[in-house]
Formats: structure tokens, sequence, C-alpha cells
């Protein structure tokens, strides 16, 4: 690719349009490049290698909301989520109580809309709270906080006041 390439890319395309549904589409099989494309903004990744079989299969999990990973290169997204499994209750503790609040909904699936409009603060409020939690709790991508909260919700629903 001319200029920039597909991490710069769906980065780019991440911060502008965090909506937009980011698929790689690559020959590339090595696992830090796999998580560089998660942490860019990636719902999906498609090794070429099956590209007839799994690009349909792809559509239709991307379609469908769901994350989809070749599988020859499945245990990378296996061990993706390990590493975002809550075991350092320390790191929560960083957080302040609004930050707290904040993780609390995101486990929630709530949109940061939803929270500011709960806890009575602004959107761009919202936004900072979720940065500074990824900051503390070294989370990094588009979608670290909100895999990471889905992941441990029921721990954080147990360990956060209401």
């Amino acid at each position: 690719m001319p200029g920039l390439n597909g991490i710069q890319v769906a980065k780019k395309v991440s911060k502008l349009k965090p909506t937009i549904k980011i698929v790689f589409l690559t020959m590339n099989k090595d696992e830090s490049i796999f998580n560089l494309a998660f942490d860019s903004g990636a719902i999906s990744y498609v090794i070429k290698d099956n590209a007839a079989i799994d690009i349909v299969r792809c559509i239709k999990s991307v379609s469908n909301g769901d994350v989809f990973v070749s599988p020859q290169i499945n245990t990378y997204h296996l061990n993706r989520i390990n590493s975002l499994k809550l075991t350092d209750f320390s790191m929560i503790n960083r957080l302040t109580d609004t930050e707290k609040l904040v993780l609390k909904e995101v486990s929630e699936n709530s949109s940061s809309l939803e929270i500011a409009v709960k806890l009575s603060i602004t959107n761009k409020t919202v936004q900072n709270h979720r940065f500074n939690i990824c900051k503390k709790m070294k989370l990094e991508g588009v979608n670290s906080l909100l895999s990471y909260a889905l992941l441990n919700k029921e721990t954080i629903q147990l360990i956060l006041p209401d």
C-alpha cells in the first residue's frame, strides 16, 4: 500500500469512524502483527490461504457483530483473550471512583452517551475517563477497553459498587 500500511489505515479509520468494522485480509501469520491489527481496531483477521472460504464466513460473522479469525491462527485470538482476563485487582484500585463507575457501565455494554446521561457528565468527560482507564490498566487499542470489560463483566460487577 502506498503511503500508509494497513495498521496505520485501520488506526485512522477507527479514530475517525469507530462504527466501521475493520477486516484484515492478509498473508501475514505473525502473532505480533495479528495483535497490532486488533489493537488498531480490527474485528476480524483473514489469512489469504483460505480466503475464498474464510471471507464468506468472516462477512457473516462481522455482519452479526462477531469477531472472525482464520482457523489456522485461532490460537492467537485465544492468547489475546486470555491476556485480557482480570487477574490483577490492584489495577482496578488505581482507578478513581468515577472511572470505576465508567468501567462498570462499559462492562454492561453501555455507550459513552448512555454513560454520560446516567452519570450526569458530558460525553467528552466519559471519553476522557475511558482514556484514563486504558492508560492506568495498560490497555492498548481501540476495542481493548470494551473487550476487557465484557470479558471480565462478572468480576467487575462483583468488585465494583453500584
